[in-house]
């Protein structure tokens, strides 16, 4: 398997219709291909590699060099990027001009360029990113033909649509490989969402922490949902339990058919790709 950690169902072209769409989320540390059939309702596929985030440049080449789905006909192709380097701005202040100079401000200028913005789907608020030069050209090699957006606007889809299902106030992470997302609602309105670098649990617990206390939030009561990658019986959750009494996982959001190797893994490992095919 080499990079890859998950690889579930097939990209064998003779498997595929021809109206399957490729989804592909990039980031710092991890690739994500999902064949995906809207009219179907249904995953055919979902490989997934992981690799250090200091050598994501030539992982990158490496991987979408050899993936099988570089050489299939899609009726549509789409790049999800799951990278910090972003801001979200209300909608009502947005100008020409001003992604960069909101991203220049709060991460710097050494990436002078790549610069990307899209509104929220069924939000006010739109949502300004940076892309790494050479990733963002790999990817461009690879798959001239493919749009791009970021995983956020994703998951702050979906978590939109399931408002009625949902409390006014709670946290939700996705955890990936060295990297995860944190959202953060208060009375039913969006307060933070930004990506966050993590090495060991205690990290991760940090950044909750001072979320919560930076808005004045309880640990032991705000809700907390988590999925991507942690098991229930790994150091990482039961860093969580030390300070949050109600934590649930995320499953699947929707009624999506999967790969029937995926049953042998937890549910709330794929709900982040599974978002981006229901939401994306």
């Amino acid at each position: 398997m080499g990079d890859f950690i998950f690889q579930l169902g097939s990209f064998d072209p003779a498997q595929h219709p021809e109206n399957a769409r490729l989804l592909i989320e990039a980031g710092e540390s991890h690739l994500a291909f999902i064949s995906w059939q809207p009219m179907a309702n249904r995953i055919i596929a979902l490989d997934y590699a992981r690799f250090p985030s200091g050598q994501a440049v030539e992982s990158y080449e490496r991987i979408l060099q050899a993936h099988p789905s570089r050489q299939m006909k899609w009726e549509k192709q789409q790049v999800f990027h799951f990278t910090g380097e972003q801001v979200l701005m209300p909608e009502k202040m947005h100008q020409e001009g001003l992604a960069k100079l909101a991203l220049n401000m709060v991460h710097g200028d050494l990436e002078p360029d790549g610069e990307m913005e899209e509104l929220i789907t069924g939000t006010d608020i739109r949502n300004y990113y940076r892309l790494r030069g050479e990733i963002r050209k790999s990817l461009h090699e690879a798959f001239p033909l493919a749009t791009h957006g970021h995983s956020f606007t994703s998951l702050l889809a979906c978590l939109t649509r399931r408002a009625d299902q949902l409390p006014a106030q709670f946290l939700y992470v996705q955890v990936y490989h060295q990297q995860i997302s944190l959202v953060v609602f208060m009375q039913g309105r969006l307060y933070l969402a930004q990506v966050f670098p993590y090495e060991i649990p205690e990290d991760i617990s940090y950044y909750l922490l001072n979320a919560c206390e930076q808005l004045n939030m309880d640990p032991n009561e705000v809700p907390l949902y988590v999925s991507g990658l942690v098991e229930l019986d790994s150091p990482f959750y039961h860093e969580l339990q030390k300070y949050y009494r109600h934590i649930s996982m995320d499953s699947s959001p929707g009624s999506l058919d999967l790969p029937v190797e995926c049953s042998n893994f937890p549910a709330h490992f794929f709900t982040p790709q599974i978002m981006l095919a229901a939401c994306g």
